[in-house]
């Protein structure tokens, strides 16, 4: 009997290939998706934090409340909506710790939120936010959609 060699041609190597490239286009369709594809507009919510604020200013604001978020990068003010507020007081203190919810429009972009328009959120960063009777300047915590808990 006489043995064959084992050989592997061109069109063996391309099969091959084609065969690998298809079950990573399955596996990873939602990232190829989310990379070349238009991103969803979905309602965002942003958990907002400032320190030392007057009792009286925290008092003012309520949920429902509409408001305008000014970032950095974005040519206009953002339309929101307060979703929450909560805030603590030190004992005896004339000034609380203010936390907002916003509700605003927005996407996702693998992991990191971005408005409307496109400027991304980064948590840290100061934005103001403007109602009726007053400004004040705050931090961003953490970001989610609004169907889902706000996630850092």
């Amino acid at each position: 009997m006489q043995s064959r060699k084992f050989r592997i041609n061109i069109l063996d190597i391309a099969i091959i290939a084609a065969v690998i490239c298809a079950a990573a286009i399955i596996i990873f369709r939602s990232e190829i998706s989310e990379l070349i594809g238009t991103p969803r507009i979905s309602a965002t919510q942003m958990q907002l934090t400032a320190e030392e604020v007057p009792v009286e200013t925290a008092k003012t604001l309520k949920s429902g409340d509409p408001v305008r978020l000014v970032i950095e990068g974005e040519p206009e003010e953002i339309p929101a909506v307060i979703a929450e507020v909560r805030y603590s007081s030190p004992a005896g203190g004339k000034t609380v710790k203010l936390e907002l919810t916003v509700e605003s429009s927005g996407y996702s972009r693998f992991g990191a939120f971005y408005t409307e328009r496109g400027t991304k959120l980064v948590y840290g960063e100061k934005q103001t936010v403007r109602w009726e009777n007053g400004e004040l300047e705050f931090s961003l915590a953490k970001c989610g959609f609004k169907d889902e808990s706000v996630r850092q």
